[in-house]
């Protein structure tokens, strides 16, 4: 929401799909910052896909990640993704695959944000990177691959078992 604020000649709105213990926190927030049109709270959502495809970007700012699957998402569908300094968003968008700010960074993130928007053909080249990275890293092959060579390791022989 603070990045937002930093970011009004862009006219940037922004969609927050879920739900949690912060949606009226960040509803309160908004209003507070006269932000309300601006943001819009989606709620749980079955349809992500859709969503992705009729967005110009996605964000990642949170602080602590796995491996997060909505950038996983956003990266194969071409979208440019931003992201916090955060393990596992950092390494997707590595390197040079979308944006990565400070973990906490609000000026940071806006101007991520800004980026995205002021330079359409940076964005389109980062997504594009961004999408053939995923489909070269994390595609069933060469997951699947990586995955032997991590049993072979522990010394199982895959090729003996029958697959099912």
């Amino acid at each position: 929401v603070a990045a937002l604020a930093l970011c009004r000649e862009v006219g940037v709105h922004v969609a927050l799909a879920g739900t949690g213990p912060l949606v009226d926190a960040v509803r309160t927030q908004a209003e507070a910052l006269g932000l309300g049109d601006r943001i819009h709270l989606l709620g749980y959502r079955k349809d992500i896909p859709e969503i992705l495809a009729a967005v110009d970007g996605l964000a990642m700012p949170s602080e602590r990640e796995g491996l997060p699957t909505c950038v996983m998402e956003a990266m194969c569908m071409g979208r440019p993704v931003i992201g916090a300094d955060a393990r596992g968003t950092r390494d997707l968008l590595q390197p040079d695959c979308g944006w990565v700010h400070a973990t906490g960074d609000s000026g940071g993130l806006a101007a991520a944000i800004r980026e995205l928007f002021l330079q359409p053909e940076e964005a389109k080249a980062r997504a594009a990177r961004a999408r053939a990275s995923i489909l070269r890293e994390y595609t069933w092959p060469a997951v699947e691959a990586e995955l032997c060579a991590v049993y072979e390791r522990l010394g199982l022989d895959l090729k003996r078992r029958p697959r099912r």
